[in-house]
């Protein structure tokens, strides 16, 4: 006679660490990613939040943290977040007007380092400065007619664009 028996087993599959962080990227693929902050902001700003992710599913294989390998610049970035914040005060008027960052994740992600390019946005901080050849006074002759030139000054401003 055939015999037969069945039992119900329960098979546990054990997760290993066989996943880097991934970086979220842009729907082309591509590892830039750009932000901006107005020039004079307050320290600790808030400038962008960059985002990974761990695909394994054991709790002790998905923590990591993120880090700013750009040295020397006036950004920072949160450990456990991914937010990048101002550390000094930027002045764009200084010639500087983008920043650009090299951010990972520890362990290393695979798709990473990523850049980050923070420009600088101007804001109306200037004020307009008469050139010393500008003359200051002039005299206008009781014949002069409408809309005739009287004197002409020059100023310049640090500001860009529309502020200047």
């Amino acid at each position: 006679p055939i015999r037969s028996s069945s039992a119900f087993v329960v098979i546990h599959i054990l997760d290993v660490n066989d996943n880097s962080p991934l970086f979220v990227l842009d729907s082309d693929g591509g590892t830039l990613f750009s932000a901006a902050v107005v020039e004079n902001s307050p320290l600790k700003s808030f400038v962008t939040q960059i985002k990974a992710v761990d695909l394994d599913v054991s709790p002790q294989y998905t923590p990591f943290s993120y880090v700013l390998l750009s040295s020397g610049l006036p950004f920072s970035i949160e450990a456990n977040s991914g937010v990048i914040r101002t550390e000094d005060v930027i002045d764009r008027d200084n010639g500087v007007t983008e920043f650009e960052l090299l951010v990972d994740t520890v362990p290393l992600s695979s798709n990473g380092p990523v850049t980050v390019i923070v420009n600088i946005n101007d804001v109306n901080d200037n004020s307009p400065v008469f050139l010393s050849s500008t003359p200051s006074t002039a005299s206008v002759s009781e014949l002069a007619f409408s809309g005739q030139v009287v004197i002409l000054v020059t100023a310049l401003d640090a500001d860009e664009g529309g502020n200047g």
